[in-house]
């Protein structure tokens, strides 16, 4: 991993991979990759967001307390 990804926590387990992603890519910018983990004994989950440009990361960055599905991000 390298400075275009951030890690992101307190992800609604009701929110799809494909929310997390256009999520970040309507705020953020293009998202490269993203992998999103969790199981059945956690009430969220976490993601690692690699984006395209590293300034997309950096906003990201600024998206913790935002609410995805009923939760705000970390």
């Amino acid at each position: 991993m390298c400075a275009r990804t951030i890690y992101c926590t307190n992800i609604d387990k009701k929110v799809s991979q494909a929310d997390v992603k256009l999520f970040f890519e309507s705020i953020c910018g293009e998202v490269y990759r993203l992998r999103l983990l969790g199981d059945y004994q956690h009430n969220t989950r976490i993601a690692f967001v690699e984006f395209v440009m590293a300034e997309s990361a950096t906003a990201a960055l600024n998206c913790s307390g935002v609410i995805l599905g009923s939760l705000p991000i970390r």
